[in-house]
């Protein structure tokens, strides 16, 4: 059971390579997450010290209204 799960693993490293793109979006991905966890990242919506606009959700796209 271990030897067939780590041939699938080892063939779908190999065709891997030839799509990089998969490989590049889980290394950003592990180091977002490391960095999250660490507190080395920090997730925001805008700011407003250097003239920026600030994200606003209003209610009109969290609401829903049925007009039946």
């Amino acid at each position: 059971m271990i030897a067939r799960i780590l041939s699938f693993v080892r063939l779908d490293l190999a065709g891997a390579w030839k799509r990089p793109m998969p490989i590049f979006m889980f290394v950003i991905l592990t180091l977002l997450t490391l960095g999250l966890l660490a507190g080395n990242v920090q997730v925001s919506s805008g700011s407003t010290d250097v003239g920026g606009a600030k994200l606003a959700i209003n209610g009109s796209l969290t609401s829903r209204s049925s007009t039946l």
